[in-house]
């Protein structure tokens, strides 16, 4: 009787770790799956700030040129 019942507590303990081991498994594919959407939208962010400072910049030297003229 205690073997069966050692034997059922290992089996619990087994699937208590398997669970937790498979959560942490989605948990870690959910992480990857947000994160190139998360990078790519960091991306187009530093583009758009690149591309703003950008044109900024040309205005001010149009502006500049129409000034000295």
């Amino acid at each position: 009787m205690q073997m069966i019942l050692e034997d059922n507590w290992q089996i619990q303990q087994l699937i208590k770790h398997v669970h937790s081991a498979s959560r942490r498994y989605q948990a870690v594919q959910n992480y990857h799956l947000r994160l190139p959407v998360l990078y790519h939208i960091r991306i187009i962010l530093n583009y758009l700030k690149l591309f703003f400072f950008l044109s900024k910049w040309i205005r001010s030297r149009i502006q500049g040129e129409r000034i000295r003229n």
